[in-house]
């Protein structure tokens, strides 16, 4: 009992130390853990995936606020150069949540690649079309 308490210590040390995982990376895992527990479609790409998410946030207040409140929680981790104790333990007693934020981000991210335009591409064209912009 006492060996098995100290392994679940020293792999969940590891796993706070581990290299950071890209986006897309976790992303794949994520929709494979989904696929698997039967909450998403086998069938269905990320993007219908992640549009089924967006059509249930926008009906459901509760599953928005939980979605928003995973995504901030990640940010955190990103604020303090990691995760924490208490990061590792709201991820795992919220992996559904996580998992669906996770292919949220990744599409947002995606979205914003080279091959669909980058904001800040977006902005030089604005800068360039309109030279002068009056607010109010």
């Amino acid at each position: 009992m006492h060996r098995d308490t100290q392994r679940r210590e020293t792999r969940r040390l590891e796993a706070l130390q581990s290299p950071k995982w890209d986006t897309n990376l976790v992303a794949e895992h994520s929709l494979t853990w989904l696929r698997r527990r039967k909450v998403v479609d086998d069938e269905l790409p990320l993007r219908e995936v992640v549009g089924g998410l967006l059509h249930r946030m926008v009906l459901d207040g509760e599953f928005t606020s939980a979605i928003c409140e995973m995504l901030d929680v990640w940010k955190a981790w990103a604020d303090n150069g990691g995760m924490r104790n208490t990061d590792l333990d709201v991820l795992q007693a919220r992996q559904e949540i996580f998992a669906q934020a996770c292919l949220l981000l990744s599409l947002v991210k995606d979205a914003t690649g080279a091959h669909e335009g980058t904001l800040a591409m977006d902005l030089q064209e604005c800068l360039r079309i309109w030279r002068v912009v009056r607010l109010g």
